[in-house]
């Protein structure tokens, strides 16, 4: 996770607020962490100057219940930057679908993630058919 935080720390320096997408294989199991900070609020917070509350709130669902330390970074990671899962968020994948098939089972570790203004662009999300097809 180092390497990626390196890279949005980079950008946030070089672009400011810009809005950001993540996708891939994060080897993350996640399980019902959430990756917002619920009342998200500058009353909280004190002796910072710039800070942009964040009001996302929208639940997400994950079939793997599993987390691990890589999880835990990444939730942690997403909520520092204001971007959140779209995996188990939307009608099309409104369980959190496994996205790995594996000799050990099965897992939730393949992720697109996207900043909270581009949520309003989102109308559907889903996990490929290939992937569904083991649930």
């Amino acid at each position: 996770m180092s390497v990626l935080q390196d890279v949005l720390i980079e950008i946030r320096t070089e672009y400011g607020f810009v809005d950001i997408t993540l996708a891939g294989d994060f080897n993350s199991r996640t399980g019902d962490l959430e990756d917002y900070v619920e009342n998200d609020s500058l009353r909280y917070i004190q002796d910072i100057e710039i800070y942009e509350p964040d009001i996302f709130n929208i639940r997400r669902h994950n079939l793997d219940k599993e987390i691990n330390n890589y999880g835990r970074q990444l939730i942690d990671l997403l909520k520092t930057y204001g971007i959140h899962l779209l995996n188990g968020r939307f009608p099309g994948d409104r369980e959190g679908n496994y996205t790995c098939f594996a000799n050990r089972g099965k897992s939730a570790v393949d992720y697109i993630a996207i900043s909270t203004p581009l949520f309003q662009y989102i109308a559907d999300f889903s996990v490929p058919l290939s992937y569904q097809m083991y649930n």
